[in-house]
């Protein structure tokens, strides 16, 4: 059997600020309308630059914001990554020279950024 990546599902306590967040932050789209029994308390769908998806399902235990997720994506240019979500005014827990450094068994440099409900993502390049 052959398998291949599908999408990722993350629990967020807000599914519009997630779906902002998400767009205007990380620059994915928006693929879907909202999905559910009660569209504030549904799922959303959002898709990555190379198409993968993203599904945003809302979860009321995530009303305290937490490391509940970390999740890890790649981009071209590491320093302009950083500079972006800093323009944005985007907290990075880690400076040029001091933070980064080598994280796990790829050896990238990685920045991480949290989203509005608390998951962590890792952005390497």
């Amino acid at each position: 059997m052959k398998t291949k990546y599908a999408y990722l599902a993350l629990e967020v306590n807000d599914i519009e600020e997630n779906v902002k967040w998400y767009t205007d932050i990380l620059q994915c789209k928006d693929v879907t309308g909202r999905f559910g029994t009660d569209k504030a308390k549904g799922s959303a769908c959002v898709e990555l630059n190379d198409g993968k998806c993203l599904v945003l399902r809302y979860s009321p235990k995530m009303g305290v914001k937490s490391h509940a997720f970390h999740g890890c994506i790649g981009c071209d240019d590491f320093l302009r990554a950083d500079n972006y979500f800093v323009k944005r005014g985007i907290k990075t827990p880690y400076q040029p020279g001091v933070g980064w450094g080598k994280q796990g068994p790829c050896g990238c440099y990685s920045i991480f950024v949290s989203d509005p409900s608390g998951n962590r993502l890792e952005v390497h390049g």
